[in-house]
């Protein structure tokens, strides 16, 4: 029996100042990010990490969470997380699972941004 090969695209976390000249920057690992001069709002997308497939079955998908004009400081340092991709399975048995995928957060002042990793197949 042939095995599938899964590939996960990792987006991760954006942050996009809401200023006049707005610019947006995309993480695919996980990180810090400095919030620029004069930047009080930020919109964040999160996307989590999808889960891992095998044997022809695919893993979930992972969550994505949108929060728009989120308080900033200028000058604070942020910590983003980054969801992997779930392993695949590796059995060739029945009985197998995959690895879910993780989360991928970001917290604003008091406000977190978490978005869900997807689940692992099973088969």
């Amino acid at each position: 029996m042939q095995k599938t090969k899964v590939q996960l695209a990792i987006l991760g976390l954006l942050a996009q100042p809401l200023a006049a000249s707005a610019a947006t920057q995309s993480f695919s690992a996980s990180g810090t990010w400095t919030v620029p001069p004069g930047v009080t709002q930020i919109n964040v997308q999160a996307l989590g990490g999808g889960g891992g497939g095998g044997d022809g079955v695919p893993g979930g998908a992972g969550g994505s969470v949108t929060a728009n004009g989120l308080a900033v400081t200028p000058g604070a340092t942020l910590t983003i997380v980054v969801g992997g991709g779930g392993g695949a399975s590796t059995g060739g048995n029945s009985g197998h699972s995959a690895g879910g995928g993780g989360a991928s957060s970001i917290q604003a002042g008091g406000t977190w941004v978490v978005a869900g990793g997807g689940g692992g197949s099973s088969y």
